[in-house]
């Protein structure tokens, strides 16, 4: 019985990642769609480099250890990503204002320029 409720469970995890998969690919939202590509081929990439059971005994391990660990650290985690978030906040003002900005001025100023010729 414990097998045949799981493979149950398990098919019906299957077909919902397959509906999901179905879902991002067909609606056209493509930074999910990405995402997924990029997750998918980075298990991959992991799955190349050990055997499938020690990733399995890797993810298990994980997923049994890492929600107690956030549970007990939740608060040092969320200052945590505030402070990776200001950090990618500034980084991304200066590459705005060093790269962005110039590439967007001399895009006007040759269309402004193409505009004076015609």
């Amino acid at each position: 019985e414990t097998a045949v409720r799981m493979a149950k469970t398990v098919r019906a995890w299957i077909e919902k990642s397959i509906k999901w998969f179905f879902i991002v690919s067909t609606k056209e939202d493509w930074p999910v769609f990405v995402g997924v590509m990029a997750r998918l081929l980075a298990i991959s990439y992991v799955g190349n480099c050990m055997d499938f059971l020690t990733f399995i005994y890797i993810g298990i391990l994980a997923g049994m250890t890492l929600p107690l660990t956030y549970n007990k650290n939740e608060d040092k985690i969320k200052r945590c990503m505030e402070w990776l978030r200001e950090k990618y906040k500034r980084f991304y003002e200066i590459i705005d204002e060093k790269a962005i900005k110039k590439m967007k001025s001399r895009i006007l100023n040759e269309n402004e320029k193409e505009k004076k010729i015609e």
